[in-house]
């Protein structure tokens, strides 16, 4: 049994541009998928993980494109003053975010800062600590350092 030829209105190469614009599509949202996650992550460590005033950068790290965006985030900072006056200033500083509304860790992000006494027993070291989308970073992660 023979078959009768038809026309076709669909063409290799149609299907193939087809294709292509589907992977560029996906890529395209991928990317603003990305770059939203990675602008909430350091928006909201401006936030909260602000440097104490008067205080010295020591060391920051972080594991992927920039510091506080996906990834983790440990900067290092040291302040002449005692740990209860930076201490009193973090928590009011808190306080104050908090009573207009902000909430803490709500996005991508998990923020904190940690305080100890320096080694020169007068000041204060003050580390800002970010983790954010860590799952996003896609196994790409080196740790990058920059020091003051």
């Amino acid at each position: 049994m023979e078959y009768a030829p038809h026309d076709t209105r669909y063409s290799t190469r149609g299907c193939f541009i087809v294709i292509i614009m589907i992977f560029i599509s996906i890529f395209a949202c991928g990317t603003i998928f990305y770059v939203a996650v990675d602008t909430s992550c350091v928006n909201e460590a401006d936030l909260w993980l602000v440097d104490y005033p008067n205080s010295r950068l020591i060391q920051e790290t972080y594991s992927f494109m920039r510091p506080f965006g996906i990834g983790k985030t440990n900067r290092i900072l040291y302040s002449e003053d005692p740990i209860n006056a930076v201490r009193s200033w973090y928590m009011a500083r808190d306080k104050r975010l908090i009573e207009a509304g902000n909430v803490k860790n709500r996005g991508y992000g998990r923020n904190t800062y940690l305080l100890d006494t320096a080694p020169d027993k007068k000041g204060t070291m003050i580390m800002l600590i970010s983790n954010c989308a860590q799952g996003l970073s896609v196994g790409l992660e080196t740790e990058k350092v920059s020091e003051n």
